[in-house]
């Protein structure tokens, strides 16, 4: 039992201690599903084909930067079993929020618009609103995003999927954009493993 609280408590400090997520800043972040069961794509002569999972994850990442107005979409890659990406915050000029890695509501689901246009249930938090007012932290923007596309993957039959509970995150500094850039581009190249 206290290895599990320790580890459990490990996992809370992944991000980096002090500094603030909400901040203008450019971030390479890796999302990884917790098994291996359900491939995203496959990579063939140097390309990714995806399956549909990734086809799901390819829309609703593009989705989560039309709810933000203070976060841009940089390069991404789907894997077959993880996904990279870049995201950039922009500078302060909405209401900040804290990112504290909390839970960002219990009815997320509903509270988010899905890509369908449809959207069930009550009115969304201030925080989900479409009013942009807030400046979410990356761990609530992963959150929303692993939150609801898993919703969309469960409706396409794989019940069973979930996303690994936190993410790796590096922040990047401007000389190191176009190394990141790179290095999402030649990802399928690099790839060894077959699905």
């Amino acid at each position: 039992m206290e290895s599990l609280f320790y580890s459990m408590r490990r996992r809370k400090t992944i991000r980096l201690r002090g500094y603030d997520y909400t901040k203008e800043g450019w971030y390479f972040v890796t999302i990884e599903p917790n098994d291996q069961r359900y491939p995203f794509c496959k990579i063939k002569n140097n390309n990714v084909q995806l399956y549909e999972i990734g086809k799901i994850i390819n829309e609703h990442w593009k989705w989560i930067f039309s709810r933000y107005d203070h976060i841009e979409m940089d390069e991404y890659i789907i894997m077959p079993d993880h996904f990279h990406g870049i995201i950039r915050i922009l500078p302060e000029s909405y209401n900040e929020c804290a990112d504290d890695g909390a839970y960002i509501g219990e009815n997320v689901w509903e509270a988010l618009e899905p890509p369908s246009g449809q959207r069930a249930g009550q009115d969304p938090p201030v925080h989900l609103d479409q009013n942009h007012q807030n400046r979410l932290g990356l761990s609530n923007i992963i959150g929303a995003f692993k939150m609801t596309s898993s919703k969309l993957i469960h409706e396409a039959g794989y019940q069973d999927f979930k996303w690994k509970r936190s993410f790796h995150d590096r922040i990047i500094r401007e000389d190191e954009i176009k190394i990141k850039r790179a290095y999402i581009q030649n990802n399928p190249k690099n790839w060894k493993r077959k699905y």
